[in-house]
């Protein structure tokens, strides 16, 4: 597959169409520009370093070989070239002279045989694992050490950037030869290159831009429209950031297997890569569970003649996409595969890196871009390097490195076929990939055998692995109970009659033996009423020992119970009443009169004194007789009833009490609703074993700190409860004890395992449908948690579960299926829906005769056999062709310190779906920690749009979170870019900008869906670097590639905050002078943003900020001395010539102090652009209102909140609201917005001192608007006035907008235009003509 068809070109036409010199920079290839990015996103790595160590045995003639290596290097320029950087800061080709790369030697031949060789193979693995700097080079390094006895080591390590595959057979051919013609003491007689790697360079690179290529393009984007990267699921949570830590694992093939590939090739006309490759497109899509299966292959590249025998970087990556839809037979597969491999070659010259850059899909430094799975056929080469009478013996030289999840490589050698599998060490365990490998021997096996089979019947398992998930992990098979709960608890009081049963919110005790006889008195006279097996028995009463008495009295008449949450809405209750056909209610009359029953509803009242009623004995009890009917909620909205049989009941309460090893000594709290199946665990497990019931009413368990204090005071050992509940425990500062904790009902994310599991003597997690009876599947949590998903665990007694495919076929260990459950906890299904029931509960496709239930929850099976429970499959989405699920953005929210509970929902429809995360604090919000941590720990894609903050989180009676009565999301800002908010945004947006070669850009705006690349990252990059003096590493912006972010990431930036002069624009011709426009009364220069768009290419623009502003520098008081500064900031840019001066507002009187200096000392000032300043001295200047309470007003603070609060009070709120609302960066903290205040305010101070003392020579150009703002005062402009303070001209030019918006857009334009006039009349008449002016 690594083969390209050749095209027949001589060297000329190369060249001429390359437009070469060979002494001349040449550009990268696209794929060396990759690997070049790559590197700079992570220089640690070295994935990319390619090495082969030889051991060599014999006479070697070191000489021979030195010159044989120079001769190589010398002919191949590529090996000896490195990445120079143009102007722009883009990369390019420079060769630099043979010399450069020379045979290292080290002497050993003085230690012990033993010491020597392992000395000399760690000096192997340095050079190995030692990083190239691709910008000094060289790319090659060749190490022989030389050992006693004749013995030599060979290293040769050379960057990917410089050579492929194919490249190192290369080497090793003219090296021998080289060697062998050296050591006969003749001249090599290579044949001579007809091209340089550089010259196919640049022809690739003039090639990106042609039509042909763009037709091509478009090509591969239909191709992969809709497509996204397969992944397969990994053992380990996949890092924000790849590692790149590898390993690699081999599997021979049986040989009778690799017969039947070249067999079946033949016989379907295909090639033995089809064949495999289709084999393992089929194992990715059982393992993922995907039908459309994208996998990378290698090709090499080289389609020019010229090309064969020239060692350079050629490969390129094709995507090759699969349809497995439809479930076709292996035999209609390789007719699939057929035709899209034919088709990747027919298309294979579009370079994956320009394909990445056409589809733009997420930056994500987790993964690979469009692919995560590799696949390759070659062909080993029988010999590497032979040297004349020297043995010379291959050895390993991995470097432990992986640049895909899973890399898998088929080595064909004669008759033989290995499987190499490079895999990420951090994402996969050995025995994964082991097993993955062992599932591709197995279903090729199966393919050459059969076919004409089905992809998706082709065994994938062994034998052996069937038996572990049918049998050896579903061995759960336990006596069953020949008595049912009712008896049970009968012994239990025959044992322990005085014991307390059950504890009443009050303090109400009651004894084993007094809950007997209350609630076998109860049973007759429910009986006597009717009640039987055909029909439950509504249960509605409040949190007391009466309602353990009602249950238990229902179940004794021998009825199933029907629980009735007396908070739930009376409509519901009717339904749920009318639907079950219950004709009996036993609880409080004042409770059931709410709920307006039929007539023929009778009431039973439990707290009447009950006396045993004559009634003739019930038929006894029998297994599959219900126990209850309990209302779950139903996809449709209608609640649905779940019948569960006494055998299921009696079977959980009974291995649940083995489990927990209660006994009388234990007193366990009860806080669940009644309606909720954990109350079953509550109540009736601990009354089986003599353990005292702890009721615990609605407001008591709802509220953290009243149930420490219950938990306390009642001396409980156990307790059950959701996730919900154990939250608000740990939040109300709960300090744990002596006690079983019982977390089910919904997942437990590792941080609730990390902090509970130290609290409490034992932690569970418990795991079960109502389907299934309460909980069918357990897992004790040990060592505090990993900080990895929490297992369910192994199923409990007499129960099978099962991981299967869409086709109900097992799926293997570790991919992701749907979970099946069966044994004796299956209901009988839903009273009154067997359409629903037929569908949820189906039969045993594993020869067990009895049905399973289908849970429509994601799981899968871990190495040693325990659950993890991935989400609902209704809860994975996909956005913007990436498959999410939200669970996993969840757990990392709630990973957070600040966060108490959280909740992920999708919003909007089609590309305008984003994700929400809900959050309730734990204490003081943290909205802007929360994204840095997202950021740090989730690719971009998977961060939440929007961040809902809660005071708390809607939940359930049953505890859960009731994502139904999340708020909706406040609707998607506007699509106008966030401006500028300081100097820093300032400078980078201005640079950002020019890069990206638009505007505007926002400081939010996601810098590659703005049209950026990885190269222009690159770009922007370094000319932050160059402008700000500062770096940052390239794997951080891609991270976060926003402006916002970038700025963030930006290491010390003391040095930029002391500059006051900020580059705002600049003019495409040099000759034109820079203006230099003062900062308004606030003290930045973030509001000329906008007009610095406008001037961009017209003319050069700093803007001065005041000093103070982004220091602790105190700010200047006086306009004299703040010109003065201002001044020898210019001076030091090394300006000549005549000065453009201006300002904005107040700026226009500092602009106007300076060039009264200017003059003063000699100089000249071409003009002063004063844009609405009103003259010094006037009242109009600094209005009466104070700068903090200003500020506030803007931030949107009330009047009324801002005259009670003080300086600090109101900077803190400010800062807060600031945030929320975007109007300042997360990194700008209560300090920075200090300094900015006193900024301003000892700017209204220097305005209200300064009197001119002289009036100037220079021009004064005033730009003035007419319009009031509808709020704010507008200050008075008198060019009068103005006239009195300069012996030059005074023009007045008249521009849109009013005072305070008029540099703003859209006003911003035409004040650009007339600046740029001024400033082109400021270069005379021979440059252009002087726009009108009225003067």
């Amino acid at each position: 597959m690594t083969t390209s068809p050749i095209v027949e070109r001589g060297p000329a036409a190369v060249r001429q169409e390359a437009g070469a010199d060979s002494g001349a920079d040449a550009p990268l290839s696209a794929a060396q520009r990759r690997v070049w990015l790559l590197e700079h996103l992570r220089p640690e790595l070295v994935e990319y370093n390619m090495a082969q160590v030889f051991e060599l045995s014999g006479p070697l003639d070191v000489e021979a070989l030195d010159a044989a290596l120079g001769l190589v290097v010398e002919r191949h320029s590529i090996l000896r070239s490195r990445v120079v950087q143009d102007a722009a800061g883009g990369p390019r080709l420079r060769v630099q002279p043979a010399s450069v790369i020379r045979l290292q030697r080290t002497d050993l031949r003085y230690l012990a045989v033993g010491p020597a060789h392992e000395e000399a193979h760690r000096l192997s693995d340095a050079d190995i694992r030692r990083p190239f700097d691709l910008a000094t080079g060289p790319w090659m390094r060749a190490r022989l050490t030389e050992l006693p006895e004749q013995r030599h080591l060979f290293t040769v390590v050379v960057h990917h950037i410089a050579v492929d595959a194919a490249s190192m057979q290369i080497l090793w051919s003219e090296l021998s030869q080289a060697y062998a013609a050296f050591l006969a003491g003749n001249r090599p007689e290579l044949p001579a290159l007809p091209i340089q790697f550089a010259d196919y360079a640049s022809r690739a690179a003039r090639q990106l831009d042609s039509p042909e290529m763009a037709v091509e393009v478009d090509h591969w984007k239909r191709t992969l429209d809709g497509a996204s990267a397969t992944e397969l699921r990994t053992d380990h949570p996949r890092p924000a950031v790849r590692g790149g830590a590898g390993a690699r694992l081999s599997h021979v093939i049986d040989p009778e297997v690799t017969a039947g590939v070249r067999e079946l090739s033949q016989r379907y006309r295909v090639t033995p890569f089809m064949v495999l490759f289709a084999a393992f497109a089929a194992l990715v899509s059982r393992h993922s569970g995907s039908r459309d299966v994208t996998v990378g292959v290698p090709m090499s590249g080289r389609t020019l003649q010229e090309t064969e025998g020239l060692i350079g970087f050629f490969v390129n990556t094709v995507l090759l996409r699969t349809d497995l839809g439809g479930n076709p037979t292996f035999a209609d597969l390789l007719s699939r595969v057929r035709g899209t491999t034919l088709d990747a070659y027919e298309h294979q010259g579009v370079p994956f890196d320009l394909l990445v850059e056409e589809l733009q899909p997420e930056r994500d430094l987790s993964r690979n871009p469009l692919f995560q799975l590799m696949f390759n056929l070659v062909q080993e080469q029988t010999s590497l390097l032979r040297l004349p009478r020297v043995s010379v013996r291959p050895l390993p030289a991995e470097a432990d490195t992986a640049r895909f999840d899973v890399d898998v490589t088929v080595v064909t050698q004669g008759e033989r076929m290995e499987m190499l599998v490079s895999y990420a060490t951090e994402l996969f365990e050995p025995e994964t990939v082991a097993r993955f490998a062992e599932h591709y021997r197995q279903i090729l096996a199966q393919a050459v055998r059969r076919p004409d089979t089905p992809v998706a019947d082709l065994d994938l398992l062994t034998p052996g692995e069937k038996r572990l998930l049918l049998s050896r992990w579903n061995d759960t098979e336990r006596p069953q109970s020949a008595r049912l709960l009712p008896e049970l608890i009968d012994e239990q009081a025959a044992r322990t009659p005085d014991a307390v049963a059950v504890q009443g919110p009050d303090g109400q005790e009651m004894s084993y033996a007094e809950l007997v006889r209350r609630s076998a008195a109860l049973a007759s006279v429910l009986r006597a009423a009717g009640a039987d097996r055909h029909a439950p028995v509504g249960v509605l009463v409040e949190r007391s020992p009466d309602m353990v008495v009602a249950l238990l009295a229902v179940l004794k008449a021998g009825a199933p119970y029907l629980p009735l949450e007396p908070t739930y809405p009376a409509d519901r209750l009717a339904f749920m009443l009318e639907d079950s056909g219950a004709r009996l209610v036993l609880g409080r009359p004042r409770l059931v009169a709410e709920l307006g029953l039929d007539a023929d509803v009778r009431v039973i009242d439990v707290g009447e004194p009950a006396t045993t009623v004559a009634v003739p004995p019930r038929s006894p009890l029998r297994p599959d007789d219900l126990a209850y009917v309990i209302y779950t909620s139903g996809s449709t909205g209608r609640p649905k009833g779940v019948m569960v049989p006494h055998r299921g009941l009696v079977n959980f309460v009974q291995d649940l009490a083995r489990t927990l090893e209660l006994s009388g000594d234990d007193v366990v709290c009860a806080v669940t609703t009644m309606a909720f199946d954990i109350s079953v665990l509550e109540l009736f497990v601990p009354l089986c074993r003599g353990a005292r019931v702890v009721v615990v009413d609605r407001q008591t368990a709802s509220d953290g700190d009243a149930l420490a204090r219950t938990l306390s005071s009642s001396g409980a050992t156990m307790l059950a409860a959701t996730p919900a509940t154990w939250h608000l425990l740990l939040l109300s500062g709960w300090s744990g004890g002596d006690l079983q904790a019982v977390s089910g009902g919904e997942a437990m994310s590792p941080r609730l395992a990390q902090e509970l599991a130290p609290k409490v003597s034992r932690l569970w997690n418990v795991y079960g449908p109502t389907e299934t009876t309460v909980y069918s599947t357990l897992h004790e949590v040990t060592g505090g948690g990993s900080g990895e998903p929490v297992s369910i665990g192994r199923p409990i007694a007499n129960t099978r579960v099962h991981v299967v495919d869409d086709r109900m076929q097992l799926v293997p260990v570790g991919a992701v299926g749907e979970l099946l459950i069966g044994g004796v906890g299956v209901v009988r299904g839903y009273a009154g829906r067997p359409g629903l029931t037929a569908e949820r509960f189906v039969p045993d496709p594993f020869g067990s005769g009895e049905r399973l239930y289908r849970t429509g929850d994601l799981a899968r099976r871990r190495p040693d056999g325990t659950l993890e429970y991935i989400g609902r499959e209704d809860t994975q989405v996909k956005i913007r062709g990436h498959r999410i699920e939200l669970g996993e953005i969840e757990a990392v929210l709630q990973r957070h310190p600040a966060v108490a509970r959280a909740a992920v929902i999708t919003a909007g429809d089609g590309m305008d779906r984003r994700i929400v995360g809900y959050v309730s604090w734990r204490d003081q919000p943290d909205e802007a920690g929360l994204r840095a941590f997202l950021r740090d720990r989730l690719p971009q894609y998977m961060v939440p749009a929007a961040l809902v903050g809660l005071e708390q989180m809607p939940l359930t009676p049953n505890g859960k979170v009731d994502r139904k009565q999340l708020p909706e999301p406040e609707p998607e800002a506007s699509a106008e870019p966030v401006a500028p908010r300081d100097s820093l945004e300032l400078q980078v947006t201005s640079i950002c900008e020019r890069v990206l070669g638009r505007s505007p850009v926002g400081v939010r705006d996601d810098f590659f869906a703005s049209g950026g690349n990885s190269l222009t990252a690159f770009e922007l990059v370094e000319a932050v670097r160059r402008q700000l003096g500062v770096s940052v590493p390239l794997s951080t912006f891609f991270r976060t590639p926003t402006i916002e972010g970038l700025c963030a990431a930006l290491p010390d930036l003391s040095a930029v905050s002391e500059r006051l002069l900020v580059p705002l624009a600049a003019a495409s011709h040099e000759s034109r002078p820079p203006l230099f426009l003062v900062h308004p009364h606030g003290g930045g220069v973030s509001s000329y943003m906008g007009l610095a768009r406008e001037l961009e290419g017209k003319v050069t623009l700093y803007g001065i900020e005041a000093v103070g502003y982004n220091t602790d520098a105190a700010p200047l008081r006086t306009v004299e001395e703040i010109a003065d500064r201002y001044l020898s900031e210019i001076a030091g840019t090394g300006h000549e010539g005549p000065l453009l001066l201006g300002g904005w507002s107040f700026g226009g009187v500092v602009a106007y102090e300076m060039a009264r200096r200017v003059e003063r000392a000699g100089g000249r000032v071409g003009a002063l652009v004063l844009l609405d300043s009103p003259v010094p001295g006037s009242a109009d200047l600094v209005g009466d209102e104070d700068v903090l309470s200003r500020f506030g007003a803007d931030a949107g603070l009330p009047s009324h909140e801002l005259d009670a609060l003080d300086d600090n009070e109101i900077i803190a709120a400010l800062v807060r609201h600031s945030h929320q609302d975007g109007r300042l960066p997360d990194r700008i903290e209560s300090t920075a917005v200090r300094r900015m205040v006193e900024v301003a305010r000892a700017n209204g101070v220097a305005a209200e001192r300064y009197r001119p003392e002289a009036v100037i020579a220079a021009d004064i150009h005033l730009l003035t608007v007419s319009e009031d703002h509808p709020t704010l005062k507008t200050p008075r402009v008198d060019p009068d006035a103005w006239r009195t303070l300069t012996r030059g001209r005074v023009s007045t030019v008249p521009v849109p907008g009013n005072h305070h918006d008029m540099v703003h857009p859209p006003h911003a334009r035409e004040l650009a235009q007339r600046i740029t006039d001024i400033v082109r009349t400021c270069l005379g008449p021979a440059d252009t003509a002087p726009s009108s002016a009225d003067t």
